[in-house]
């Protein structure tokens, strides 16, 4: 698949005509996603088993967030070589918003866990203190 103009390296447009396009795009579905599988796994047991059960379910996310990372790279769904691009300060310049883009997916990633796990240890303490 060869770079086009106007698209980052998973040939994502960069203006796609959302408010939030390309790579900001791409981080916002990490946290999507992060906070879905803190949610599924959280919701595997009826109840919090303390802060090891919390502890345990976010490094379970930071790890599916690694794995699938270095799944792209390896797969080659995330690929930078400069013969596909116009120059090298173009291939350069996607580099390091790649990497930076990877950076943010696992901390945005992890951040969703996170809050989906304080939020819900939230509501297992102080759920039954709330009147209907």
């Amino acid at each position: 698949m060869a770079w086009l103009p106007g698209m980052n390296a998973y040939n994502v447009p960069v203006a796609c005509g959302l408010t939030v396009c390309g790579y900001a795009l791409t981080n916002y579905f990490h946290v999507l996603a992060g906070c879905l599988l803190a949610l599924t796994l959280s919701l595997l047991f009826v109840t919090f088993n303390g802060w090891a059960y919390s502890l345990f379910t976010i490094v379970t996310v930071l790890i599916f967030v690694l794995g699938w990372e270095k799944y792209e790279l390896l797969t080659g769904i995330t690929t930078l070589r400069p013969e596909l691009f116009g120059t090298i300060a173009q291939a350069t310049s996607e580099g390091v918003r790649l990497i930076n883009d990877t950076v943010n997916d696992i901390v945005g990633g992890t951040v969703g866990g996170l809050v989906t796990v304080a939020g819900l240890r939230i509501v297992d303490r102080h759920g039954s203190e709330v009147e209907a």
